[in-house]
């Protein structure tokens, strides 16, 4: 009796929502994953490997963890499933947390390099260095979610009983709280505050076509290594700083939809180490305005973010809405050159069976008149 659904509208508004979510998530990052790895172009810039790397975290947390919170919601936050169940998904929420927001720290040091020292980039990023970096990644979000579920304080790590299942290993989640979220946050706010300064100077050389206005240090970098300051180098220059900056300000708008969809949730958790009876004092006095909080700011709008980004990339990022077109059409064109070439060998096949035909009638009209 415990684990019967809970069919009210409120209850049935939150699974459509999550399961819309949940297709969304898997078809926009999807397309992300197919685009890049059929494009050249994309596969070649380094920027576009970390953003695979964040549609996989954000796909996989989307296919791991929503299908629990929809659970949850139905079941009245009533656990009704295996304590396998259980594990499995604190550790995805966990691991994929942690590499979405590592794998965001990544492009933005990536953008930093493009637009602060454009001329150094290469020289910090090749394709062996960004794997090892991603590889890393990977690999410490990984460690960090198994780590989550030891006893950190020799107690019951996770609690999986009648009621709910839940990590109380309090001590990971105040580390990853602020070593793994509020950290890279802060350090992601002050490079794009000092990418927006630099991209600020940089647009007005831009539009005064003018590449002798860039920041003095461009002219630094020149002279260290004895770059020409020629009109076509200038051109060149001023083409390549144009195409890193269009590129800076999509993933720029993939960061602050990550703070947009996150902050409450971040917000949320900072009344709970300041105040940790705050929220089960409100569950009791007002369970409607707790389980709209609950599902809204902590469930519903982080997982929305793994919607967003696949959007952003094909609304801001020319690179990879150019891909995507060019992909669609290829893909048009094949389909259109299938069916013209299965009507042709249908025409073919025709041709051949009323030849067949003749032939036959007229060697029995010559056997006949022999």
């Amino acid at each position: 009796m415990r684990c019967e659904i809970k069919t009210n509208w409120v209850n049935v508004l939150y699974t459509v929502g999550f399961v819309f979510i949940l297709i969304g998530s898997v078809v926009g990052n999807m397309i992300v994953l197919v685009v890049f790895c059929l494009s050249k172009q994309l596969r070649s810039r380094f920027t576009f490997h970390f953003i695979v790397s964040l549609a996989i975290s954000d796909m996989l947390l989307a296919l791991t963890c929503i299908p629990y919170i929809i659970g949850e919601k139905l079941y009245d936050f009533q656990f009704c499933f295996n304590k396998s169940f259980c594990f499995i998904y604190l550790i995805s929420d966990s691991l994929f947390n942690v590499s979405s927001i590592l794998a965001l720290l990544l492009i933005g040091i990536d953008r930093f390099i493009a637009i602060v020292m454009p001329f150094q980039y290469a020289s910090f990023l090749n394709r062996t260095g960004v794997l090892v970096m991603l590889s890393l990644v990977w690999t410490f979000s990984f460690v960090w979610a198994i780590a989550g579920v030891f006893d950190w304080d020799r107690n019951s790590v996770t609690s999986v009983n009648v009621n709910y299942c839940s990590n109380t290993n309090y001590k990971f989640y105040v580390a990853s709280f602020f070593a793994l979220y509020m950290v890279p946050l802060i350090i992601m706010t002050i490079i794009y505050f000092i990418i927006l300064k630099v991209a600020i100077l940089h647009i007005k050389a831009i539009e005064a076509t003018q590449v002798d206005n860039l920041p003095n240090y461009f002219s630094t970098i020149n002279r260290n290594n004895g770059l020409s300051t020629n009109g076509k180098e200038k051109s060149s220059q001023k083409r390549q700083l144009s195409k890193e900056l269009k590129a800076t300000k999509s993933v720029a708008v993939v960061y602050f939809a990550f703070v947009i969809c996150w902050f409450p949730s971040l917000v949320i958790n900072l009344i709970i180490f300041i105040n940790p009876n705050y929220f089960p004092n409100l569950k009791k006095t007002n369970k409607n305005l707790f389980d709209f909080i609950f599902y809204t700011f902590v469930k519903l709008l982080p997982m929305l973010n793994t919607v967003i980004n696949p959007i952003i990339y094909n609304f801001f990022n020319k690179p990879f809405k150019t891909s995507f077109v060019r992909l669609y059409k290829r893909t048009k064109e094949q389909e259109q050159f299938n069916k013209s070439r299965q009507s042709r060998t249908q025409s073919l096949e025709g041709g051949i069976s009323l030849d067949s035909i003749t032939i036959n009638s007229f060697i029995n009209n010559n056997i006949s008149y022999t």
